[in-house]
């Protein structure tokens, strides 16, 4: 085993490497591990773990950023910082979309698997945003899409979602209809923790409730759960005083400018 040196954005970070042939290491950093293909001086894929918990995946070259389990004392912090948080809670009500994911999982007794994610997605011009948003929440992953012009901010972890995205916007809410999509994806948060999603009881809550946010179920889901009735949309009041800061971050997502 030898110690190695790799250089990202003006940073030096050290790891270690294991030959295991002519053609793949394996790659320690920290506790990140990761496989890596290399074509003479080529790394198609590696991995990185920066001193704030980023894990920093490389995929042809391309980063993919991805935080560990949020540090709850940073969590603290977040939630203290009014200005910072008034404008994301703002900007995520312009930008972001709260998303459940069912899929087919024939490795579950239901059938399917459930996915709760928290979503901003902006234009690839916009990265430095994202990971600016990212920074702030301490959590998350962000990865650039194939068409190269757009990149995702995502937190799925049901950990760093009770641990943070909840605990935000309790603090800091959403005060568009965009909020009735939060509560109601907050509803199958708790159905998760309390493991309803493995039962088809629990699945076809979480169904109809997916059937009421956003643009609701896909045809595929239609196609699958024909007798799912979309639960009422909660109402959702605008408070008498708006935080000038949601102002801002709203304005950032949403306004324009005209001459």
């Amino acid at each position: 085993m030898k110690s190695q040196k790799l250089k990202f954005r003006g940073m030096s970070y050290s790891f270690q490497s294991i030959l295991l042939g002519s053609t793949a290491k394996n790659y320690f950093i920290g506790s990140s591990l990761a496989i890596l293909q290399e074509n003479t001086r080529h790394f198609s894929s590696f991995s990185i773990l920066w001193k704030d918990n980023r894990n920093i995946n490389f995929i042809d070259n391309k980063p993919i950023v991805k935080y560990d389990n949020a540090d709850i004392d940073k969590v603290k912090i977040l939630l203290e910082n009014k200005n910072k948080s008034g404008f994301i809670s703002g900007f995520s009500d312009a930008e972001s979309s709260f998303s459940i994911f069912v899929v087919k999982n024939p490795k579950l007794k239901t059938g399917w698997s459930v996915q709760p994610a928290f979503l901003i997605n902006l234009h690839v011009r916009d990265l430095k945003l994202l990971e600016e948003i990212q920074l702030f929440f301490g959590v998350g992953t962000i990865a650039i899409k194939k068409d190269k012009e757009s990149a995702i901010f995502s937190i799925q972890s049901i950990k760093n979602i009770t641990d943070v995205v909840i605990p935000f916007f309790e603090q800091y809410p959403l005060i568009t209809k965009k909020r009735v999509d939060y509560l109601l994806f907050k509803r199958v948060v708790d159905l998760m923790i309390k493991k309803e999603h493995l039962t088809p009881s629990g699945l076809n809550k979480i169904v109809a409730i997916k059937a009421s946010i956003n643009k609701g179920l896909p045809d595929a889901l239609k196609a699958e759960f024909t007798d799912i009735v979309p639960i009422p949309r909660p109402a959702v009041e605008i408070p008498d005083n708006i935080d000038p800061n949601w102002i801002s971050g709203f304005a950032e997502g949403e306004g324009c400018l005209k001459l």
